[in-house]
């Protein structure tokens, strides 16, 4: 699968994100684990991209901020 990055050619400093999201960085074992050991209940997602993660937060947590 092709990876198409997004990014601001006139800001480059903000950084981007990849159009369909990064698999490096996608670890829904890794948040069930954090989120069952300290009873997580909200979630703020700074820098959230596409909101992939935000989407797993809203469905396994109380609240979901993105």
């Amino acid at each position: 699968m092709p990876y198409y990055y997004i990014h601001d050619e006139e800001q480059p400093h903000l950084g981007g994100n990849l159009t369909c999201g990064d698999p490096n960085s996608y670890a829904p074992s890794a948040w069930d684990y954090v989120i069952n050991r300290f009873a997580v209940k909200s979630v703020l997602d700074i820098g959230a991209g596409l909101g992939h993660s935000s989407l797993i937060f809203l469905t396994r947590v109380a609240v979901s901020l993105r």
